[in-house]
């Protein structure tokens, strides 16, 4: 089994951040700035702290799920790691694969987001494309490769996803295919 990194950018994690963090600063912001009840418990304050942890948990959580991405190629399972999502394919359950660069990420043909991250350039997890059919997406940055799979039992047939040309020629010779498009 290989363990591969997938392509990214930081630049993602850091707008994730602010969207998620910002809103969150604000209201701290505002509680703390408005006037105490006179004769209020100081657990007013607890709370605001625990609350502000908590906060600073799920935004340094999310961070980090951002930057969870990876793929494992073993000889009869391919499992792609993104954010929040995973996805495992059964080299058993594959009649064929053909991969092919993409130059951005409409030609990908996404139009509803079923459960999944669409925010600043970066999709990850499950999304319908135009004719519905199930998508996987683990975009982050380019390159991307669009990956259509064959199979009786998938459930999903076609995987987004950012890597280098060298991890999609592994997910070919992986899958027996030898086609480059």
């Amino acid at each position: 089994m290989s363990k591969l990194s997938l392509s990214s950018t930081s630049k993602q994690a850091l707008w994730f951040a602010l969207v998620a963090g910002a809103p969150m600063v604000f209201a701290l912001c505002a509680v703390l700035y408005l006037p105490r009840k006179q004769g209020a418990a100081p657990f007013d304050l607890i709370g605001l702290l625990i609350a502000g942890l908590l906060g600073a948990f799920v935004v340094v959580t999310s961070v980090l799920m951002i930057k969870r991405r990876s793929i494992d190629i073993s000889a009869d399972r391919i499992s792609i790691k993104h954010s929040y999502y995973t996805f495992n394919l059964d080299r058993s359950a594959v009649t064929s694969v053909s991969v092919r660069e993409i130059q951005s990420i409409n030609e990908l043909g996404l139009s509803i987001k079923t459960n999944g991250i669409a925010l600043f350039g970066y999709y990850s997890g499950w999304f319908l494309g135009v004719h519905n059919q199930k998508l996987f997406c683990a975009i982050s940055a380019m390159p991307a490769f669009d990956i259509a799979i064959e199979g009786e039992t998938l459930k999903c047939k076609r995987i987004g996803i950012s890597c280098s040309p060298e991890v999609a020629d592994r997910i070919r010779s992986w899958a027996g295919v030898h086609q480059v498009e």
